[in-house]
Protein backbone atom coordinates (compact mmCIF):
# COMPACT_ATOMS: atom_id res chain seq x y z
CA UNK A 1 0.00 0.00 0.00
CA UNK A 2 2.93 2.37 0.64
CA UNK A 3 4.22 1.79 -2.89
CA UNK A 4 0.71 2.01 -4.38
CA UNK A 5 -0.11 5.31 -2.68
CA UNK A 6 3.28 7.03 -2.47
CA UNK A 7 5.46 6.11 -5.44
CA UNK A 8 6.28 8.74 -8.06
CA UNK A 9 6.38 7.81 -11.76
CA UNK A 10 9.58 9.35 -13.11
CA UNK A 11 11.93 9.41 -16.08
CA UNK A 12 15.50 9.19 -14.77
CA UNK A 13 18.32 9.56 -17.30
CA UNK A 14 15.93 8.56 -20.06
CA UNK A 15 14.59 5.49 -18.26
CA UNK A 16 10.92 5.40 -17.23
CA UNK A 17 10.66 4.10 -13.68
CA UNK A 18 9.11 4.78 -10.27
CA UNK A 19 10.65 5.89 -7.00
CA UNK A 20 9.85 6.35 -3.34
CA UNK A 21 10.73 9.93 -2.34
CA UNK A 22 10.76 10.48 1.45
CA UNK A 23 9.35 13.84 2.62
CA UNK A 24 7.97 14.61 -0.85
CA UNK A 25 5.36 11.90 -0.23
CA UNK A 26 4.13 13.75 2.86
CA UNK A 27 2.66 16.72 0.97
CA UNK A 28 -1.12 17.02 1.29
CA UNK A 29 -3.47 16.80 -1.70
CA UNK A 30 -5.04 19.81 -3.42
CA UNK A 31 -6.73 20.33 -6.80
CA UNK A 32 -6.16 22.13 -9.09
CA UNK A 33 -2.48 21.44 -8.67
CA UNK A 34 -0.21 24.18 -7.34
CA UNK A 35 3.09 22.35 -7.87
CA UNK A 36 4.68 19.90 -10.28
CA UNK A 37 7.37 17.32 -9.60
CA UNK A 38 9.98 15.66 -11.77
CA UNK A 39 13.49 14.20 -11.80
CA UNK A 40 15.96 16.71 -13.26
CA UNK A 41 18.84 14.95 -14.97
CA UNK A 42 20.98 18.09 -14.85
CA UNK A 43 20.74 18.14 -11.05
CA UNK A 44 20.42 14.40 -10.63
CA UNK A 45 17.67 15.22 -8.17
CA UNK A 46 13.93 15.00 -7.60
CA UNK A 47 12.50 18.52 -7.65
CA UNK A 48 9.17 20.13 -6.85
CA UNK A 49 8.38 23.44 -8.57
CA UNK A 50 5.59 25.83 -7.61
CA UNK A 51 3.08 26.82 -10.30
CA UNK A 52 1.87 29.89 -8.42
CA UNK A 53 3.06 32.28 -5.74
CA UNK A 54 3.24 30.58 -2.33
CA UNK A 55 3.69 32.96 0.58
CA UNK A 56 6.19 32.55 3.37
CA UNK A 57 4.93 29.92 5.81
CA UNK A 58 2.29 28.71 3.38
CA UNK A 59 1.61 24.99 3.02
CA UNK A 60 3.00 23.32 -0.10
CA UNK A 61 0.51 20.95 -1.66
CA UNK A 62 0.81 18.16 -4.20
CA UNK A 63 -1.95 16.93 -6.50
CA UNK A 64 -2.66 13.22 -6.08
CA UNK A 65 -4.43 13.36 -9.41
CA UNK A 66 -8.02 13.23 -10.63
CA UNK A 67 -9.45 10.29 -8.70
CA UNK A 68 -12.69 8.82 -7.43
CA UNK A 69 -13.16 9.10 -3.69
CA UNK A 70 -12.94 5.32 -3.34
CA UNK A 71 -9.29 5.61 -4.47
CA UNK A 72 -8.59 8.49 -2.13
CA UNK A 73 -10.13 6.59 0.78
CA UNK A 74 -8.44 3.26 0.01
CA UNK A 75 -4.97 4.60 -0.78
CA UNK A 76 -4.70 7.70 1.39
CA UNK A 77 -7.33 7.45 4.13
CA UNK A 78 -9.46 10.48 3.25
CA UNK A 79 -12.30 11.55 0.97
CA UNK A 80 -12.73 14.91 -0.76
CA UNK A 81 -16.05 16.45 0.21
CA UNK A 82 -16.36 18.47 -3.01
CA UNK A 83 -14.46 16.23 -5.42
CA UNK A 84 -14.97 18.45 -8.45
CA UNK A 85 -12.48 19.52 -11.10
CA UNK A 86 -12.09 23.09 -12.36
CA UNK A 87 -14.26 22.27 -15.40
CA UNK A 88 -17.06 20.94 -13.17
CA UNK A 89 -16.38 17.24 -13.80
CA UNK A 90 -16.73 14.98 -10.76
CA UNK A 91 -14.62 11.77 -11.02
CA UNK A 92 -16.56 9.87 -8.34
CA UNK A 93 -17.68 6.46 -9.61
CA UNK A 94 -19.91 3.55 -8.67
CA UNK A 95 -19.11 -0.07 -9.70
CA UNK A 96 -21.92 -1.77 -11.63
CA UNK A 97 -21.98 -5.51 -12.24
CA UNK A 98 -23.31 -6.60 -15.64
CA UNK A 99 -24.04 -10.26 -16.32
CA UNK A 100 -25.75 -12.22 -19.04
CA UNK A 101 -28.97 -14.00 -18.09
CA UNK A 102 -28.53 -17.76 -17.61
CA UNK A 103 -31.98 -18.47 -19.04
CA UNK A 104 -31.34 -16.44 -22.19
CA UNK A 105 -31.59 -18.79 -25.25
CA UNK A 106 -28.78 -16.70 -26.78
CA UNK A 107 -26.60 -17.02 -23.67
CA UNK A 108 -23.69 -18.93 -25.25
CA UNK A 109 -23.72 -16.82 -28.40
CA UNK A 110 -23.59 -13.67 -26.33
CA UNK A 111 -20.77 -15.10 -24.20
CA UNK A 112 -18.78 -15.74 -27.39
CA UNK A 113 -19.58 -12.24 -28.62
CA UNK A 114 -18.41 -10.64 -25.35
CA UNK A 115 -15.20 -12.68 -25.44
CA UNK A 116 -14.15 -10.94 -28.64
CA UNK A 117 -12.98 -8.16 -26.36
CA UNK A 118 -11.85 -10.42 -23.53
CA UNK A 119 -15.07 -10.00 -21.57
CA UNK A 120 -16.44 -12.83 -19.44
CA UNK A 121 -20.18 -13.48 -18.94
CA UNK A 122 -19.86 -11.13 -15.96
CA UNK A 123 -18.24 -7.73 -16.23
CA UNK A 124 -17.85 -4.93 -13.67
CA UNK A 125 -17.73 -1.34 -14.92
CA UNK A 126 -17.00 1.75 -12.85
CA UNK A 127 -19.34 4.53 -14.02
CA UNK A 128 -19.30 8.25 -13.21
CA UNK A 129 -21.51 11.21 -14.13
CA UNK A 130 -19.94 11.76 -17.52
CA UNK A 131 -19.54 10.63 -21.09
CA UNK A 132 -16.48 8.41 -21.40
CA UNK A 133 -15.35 4.92 -22.36
CA UNK A 134 -16.93 3.36 -19.26
CA UNK A 135 -20.31 5.03 -19.76
CA UNK A 136 -20.31 3.83 -23.37
CA UNK A 137 -19.39 0.31 -22.23
CA UNK A 138 -22.30 0.38 -19.79
CA UNK A 139 -24.78 1.13 -22.59
CA UNK A 140 -23.20 -1.45 -24.90
CA UNK A 141 -23.49 -4.19 -22.27
CA UNK A 142 -27.09 -3.28 -21.44
CA UNK A 143 -28.07 -3.50 -25.11
CA UNK A 144 -26.41 -6.87 -25.63
CA UNK A 145 -27.91 -8.31 -22.43
CA UNK A 146 -31.40 -7.28 -23.59
CA UNK A 147 -30.93 -8.15 -27.28
CA UNK A 148 -33.55 -10.59 -28.61
CA UNK A 149 -33.01 -12.96 -31.52
CA UNK A 150 -33.71 -10.31 -34.17
CA UNK A 151 -31.51 -7.71 -32.47
CA UNK A 152 -28.63 -10.11 -32.10
CA UNK A 153 -28.97 -11.42 -35.66
CA UNK A 154 -28.89 -7.89 -37.07
CA UNK A 155 -25.79 -7.16 -35.01
CA UNK A 156 -23.83 -10.33 -35.70
CA UNK A 157 -25.13 -11.98 -38.88
CA UNK A 158 -25.70 -9.12 -41.28
CA UNK A 159 -23.23 -8.53 -44.15
CA UNK A 160 -19.84 -7.38 -42.93
CA UNK A 161 -20.54 -8.44 -39.37
CA UNK A 162 -17.66 -10.90 -38.94
CA UNK A 163 -15.62 -8.30 -37.08
CA UNK A 164 -18.50 -6.94 -35.00
CA UNK A 165 -17.84 -6.26 -31.32
CA UNK A 166 -19.40 -4.48 -28.34
CA UNK A 167 -18.50 -1.16 -29.97
CA UNK A 168 -21.16 -1.82 -32.59
CA UNK A 169 -23.75 -1.45 -29.84
CA UNK A 170 -22.55 2.06 -28.99
CA UNK A 171 -25.80 3.48 -30.35
CA UNK A 172 -29.35 2.14 -29.85
CA UNK A 173 -30.06 -0.99 -31.88
CA UNK A 174 -33.73 -0.11 -32.15
CA UNK A 175 -36.57 1.37 -30.12
CA UNK A 176 -37.60 -1.88 -28.36
CA UNK A 177 -34.07 -2.91 -27.41
CA UNK A 178 -33.30 0.55 -26.02
CA UNK A 179 -36.47 0.46 -23.92
CA UNK A 180 -35.54 -2.92 -22.41
CA UNK A 181 -31.95 -1.76 -21.81
CA UNK A 182 -33.14 1.35 -19.95
CA UNK A 183 -35.65 -0.67 -17.92
CA UNK A 184 -32.78 -2.95 -16.87
CA UNK A 185 -30.66 0.06 -15.88
CA UNK A 186 -33.64 1.42 -13.98
CA UNK A 187 -34.01 -1.84 -12.01
CA UNK A 188 -30.26 -2.05 -11.36
CA UNK A 189 -30.01 1.45 -9.92
CA UNK A 190 -33.08 0.95 -7.74
CA UNK A 191 -31.63 -2.32 -6.45
CA UNK A 192 -28.22 -0.79 -5.71
CA UNK A 193 -29.75 2.20 -3.90
CA UNK A 194 -31.95 -0.08 -1.78
CA UNK A 195 -28.89 -1.92 -0.40
CA UNK A 196 -27.46 1.08 1.44
CA UNK A 197 -28.48 1.33 5.12
CA UNK A 198 -29.07 5.09 4.73
CA UNK A 199 -30.56 7.28 2.02
CA UNK A 200 -28.75 9.98 0.07
CA UNK A 201 -30.80 12.63 1.90
CA UNK A 202 -29.75 11.20 5.27
CA UNK A 203 -26.09 11.31 4.24
CA UNK A 204 -26.42 14.93 3.15
CA UNK A 205 -28.00 15.81 6.49
CA UNK A 206 -25.28 14.03 8.49
CA UNK A 207 -22.56 15.84 6.55
CA UNK A 208 -24.31 19.21 6.86
CA UNK A 209 -24.88 19.20 10.62
CA UNK A 210 -21.94 20.91 12.30
CA UNK A 211 -20.97 20.68 15.95
CA UNK A 212 -23.43 17.91 16.78
CA UNK A 213 -20.71 15.30 17.20
CA UNK A 214 -22.50 13.02 14.72
CA UNK A 215 -19.75 13.12 12.08
CA UNK A 216 -16.63 14.77 13.42
CA UNK A 217 -14.42 16.50 10.86
CA UNK A 218 -11.56 14.34 9.47
CA UNK A 219 -12.78 11.13 11.13
CA UNK A 220 -12.85 7.79 9.29
CA UNK A 221 -16.65 7.66 9.57
CA UNK A 222 -17.08 11.07 7.98
CA UNK A 223 -14.73 10.20 5.13
CA UNK A 224 -16.64 6.93 4.57
CA UNK A 225 -19.98 8.74 4.41
CA UNK A 226 -18.53 11.24 1.91
CA UNK A 227 -17.39 8.37 -0.31
CA UNK A 228 -20.73 6.52 -0.10
CA UNK A 229 -22.65 9.74 -0.77
CA UNK A 230 -20.62 10.11 -3.98
CA UNK A 231 -21.65 6.63 -5.12
CA UNK A 232 -25.31 7.44 -4.51
CA UNK A 233 -25.03 10.67 -6.52
CA UNK A 234 -23.88 8.62 -9.52
CA UNK A 235 -26.65 6.05 -9.02
CA UNK A 236 -29.30 8.78 -8.76
CA UNK A 237 -27.97 10.32 -11.96
CA UNK A 238 -28.13 6.93 -13.74
CA UNK A 239 -31.67 6.35 -12.45
CA UNK A 240 -32.73 9.76 -13.75
CA UNK A 241 -30.98 8.95 -17.03
CA UNK A 242 -32.97 5.71 -17.36
CA UNK A 243 -36.26 7.29 -16.22
CA UNK A 244 -35.95 10.19 -18.65
CA UNK A 245 -34.87 7.99 -21.55
CA UNK A 246 -37.87 5.70 -20.99
CA UNK A 247 -40.13 8.76 -20.93
CA UNK A 248 -38.73 9.99 -24.26
CA UNK A 249 -38.91 6.53 -25.87
CA UNK A 250 -42.62 6.44 -25.07
CA UNK A 251 -43.05 9.77 -26.87
CA UNK A 252 -41.21 8.90 -30.09
CA UNK A 253 -44.52 8.41 -31.93
CA UNK A 254 -46.18 11.58 -30.54
CA UNK A 255 -46.96 14.50 -32.82
CA UNK A 256 -44.20 17.02 -33.41
CA UNK A 257 -45.55 19.77 -31.13
CA UNK A 258 -45.99 17.50 -28.11
CA UNK A 259 -42.59 15.91 -28.67
CA UNK A 260 -40.73 19.22 -29.01
CA UNK A 261 -42.47 20.67 -25.95
CA UNK A 262 -41.33 17.69 -23.89
CA UNK A 263 -37.78 17.97 -25.23
CA UNK A 264 -37.66 21.66 -24.31
CA UNK A 265 -38.74 20.77 -20.77
CA UNK A 266 -36.04 18.10 -20.51
CA UNK A 267 -33.40 20.52 -21.84
CA UNK A 268 -34.35 23.03 -19.12
CA UNK A 269 -34.68 20.64 -16.18
CA UNK A 270 -32.29 17.71 -16.67
CA UNK A 271 -28.53 17.24 -16.48
CA UNK A 272 -26.90 18.35 -19.78
CA UNK A 273 -25.69 14.79 -20.46
CA UNK A 274 -29.23 13.44 -20.15
CA UNK A 275 -30.71 16.25 -22.23
CA UNK A 276 -28.13 15.79 -24.99
CA UNK A 277 -28.64 12.02 -25.08
CA UNK A 278 -32.39 12.41 -25.42
CA UNK A 279 -32.21 15.06 -28.15
CA UNK A 280 -29.32 13.60 -30.13
CA UNK A 281 -29.14 9.83 -29.69
CA UNK A 282 -32.85 9.18 -29.21
CA UNK A 283 -33.61 11.78 -31.86
CA UNK A 284 -32.06 9.39 -34.38
CA UNK A 285 -34.65 6.77 -33.44
CA UNK A 286 -37.48 9.23 -33.98
CA UNK A 287 -36.06 10.23 -37.35
CA UNK A 288 -35.97 6.57 -38.39
CA UNK A 289 -39.66 6.04 -37.58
Amino acid sequence: MCVCSRNFGLVINGVRTAAMVPYADMLNHYRPRETKWQFEDSRQAFTIISLRQIGSGGQIYDSYGQKCNHRFLLNYGFSVENNEEADGFNPNEVPLLFQLKNGDPLYQQKVDFWRKEGSLPVRRVRVCVGENENSRAMLQLLRIIEADKDDFYALTQSPGSSSRSLRDATFPLNEGNEMRAMELLQRMTQDYLSRYPTTYEEDVRRLTVRGSGELVQFTNERHAVIQIKGEKEVLLFLKDFADTTIEVLKMLHCDRTEYETSMDRIADSKHPIIAHYCSSTLGRLRTAI
